[in-house]
């Protein structure tokens, strides 16, 4: 899953009903990757200032990875969950490799109230995590808050080669 958000729901569940299968989840956003892994004052510093509707989606994120989390740094490499068959990459998807800004639904609407600029993370091409991760993907789920519309991403999910896709398209601020 490339953008799993603070909603790791179907990748848990993947793995849960399709334990010999391998879980890759992908989010680049820092808040995400501190909470994966397993920093407690990472949570306490973004669970504080969220707004009410914000604390539910949290605390759902919450009770879906409590006790799945080993040690491992997922700042520095892939973290390691206590499910056998699940990574979670610290990274998004993008055309071509690169670090840059990013950009998506919680830096722009969540995070506006509290940074003055929006932080950079590492993306890398669909052939650069697949050499990565060793393997193409059977189904590839892809909710990267409009980094889809980037000229080549599109094209690069199609010819994955992975018999199954699931992604949400976002056009003006809407998800459909």
């Amino acid at each position: 899953s490339f953008g799993v958000g603070f909603d790791a729901a179907f990748d848990l569940d993947a793995a849960t009903r399709l334990p010999w299968c391998e879980v890759h989840m992908f989010d680049p956003t820092p808040q995400v990757v501190e909470v994966l892994s397993g920093s407690a004052a990472a949570w306490a510093a973004l669970y504080g200032k969220a707004a009410t509707r914000t604390k539910d989606t949290l605390e759902a994120f919450r009770a879906q990875t409590r006790g799945l989390l080993a040690n491992g740094t997922a700042t520095t490499s892939p973290g390691a969950l206590s499910l056998p068959n699940v990574r979670f990459h610290p990274f998004g998807l993008a055309a071509r490799d690169r670090n840059g800004t990013l950009r998506n639904w919680w830096t722009q609407h969540r995070m506006s109230r509290t940074i003055k600029r929006a932080p950079t993370a590492e993306f890398l091409s669909l052939d650069s995590i697949v050499a990565r991760v060793g393997r193409t993907p059977s189904v590839v789920k892809v909710d990267i808050e409009g980094a889809e519309k980037q000229p080549g991403v599109l094209e690069a999910l199609l010819h994955s080669g992975a018999p199954q896709l699931a992604l949400e398209l976002h056009k003006a601020g809407k998800d459909t």
